[in-house]
């Protein structure tokens, strides 16, 4: 049994791509090697929900990788078996912010267009949001829409006493 108490804020989810490549939005890379995390991690499961919900059917097993986003990224620029890296976090994403203004020759972060037919599933239960290039100064220019997912306080059992006083004194 679970309860939500509060919405926290927006976790963006960032679709990071070669500079070169010729992906620009989220609804071009049905066809790419994504890599969206950890397996079992949170990123990994928001990036293959998306993905069935944008295209009606799973991430090919031969295009799924569940590596660190670190190690995914030297895969992007290295030896290129990755096409895009996901990175779910709230702006500003440490891993995004702490890049070098060189990186805008080596990555770009792709746009989601809520206007695109397979936009219009996710949507009913994502929302977007917009990226700022206030979060990111050493990578964008202007601002950009992507997909956003809340993030809540959620509590179990909030019935007992003991987590009934906690959440008091939380409150408090």
């Amino acid at each position: 049994p679970l309860r939500a108490i509060l919405p926290l804020y927006n976790t963006e989810i960032h679709y990071v791509a070669r500079a070169d490549s010729p992906l620009s939005y989220l609804h071009d890379i049905k066809d790419a090697k994504i890599n969206g995390g950890i397996f079992g991690s949170g990123a990994a499961l928001i990036t293959h929900t998306l993905y069935r919900m944008m295209f009606n059917k799973p991430i090919p097993e031969a295009n799924a990788s569940f590596i660190s986003n670190e190690e995914a990224l030297v895969k992007l620029i290295g030896d290129k078996t990755i096409d895009v890296v996901v990175v779910a976090a709230g702006q500003p994403a440490p891993l995004v912010t702490n890049m070098r203004p060189e990186a805008q020759k080596y990555i770009k972060l792709l746009k989601f267009d809520p206007n695109h037919p397979s936009s219009k599933l996710p949507l009913t239960v994502y929302s977007y949001s917009t990226v700022r290039a206030s979060s990111y100064p050493n990578l964008l220019q202007e601002d950009f829409t992507t997909i956003s997912v809340g993030a809540y306080l959620v509590t179990y059992d909030y019935n007992l006493d003991f987590t009934v006083s906690h959440l008091t004194r939380f409150a408090r």
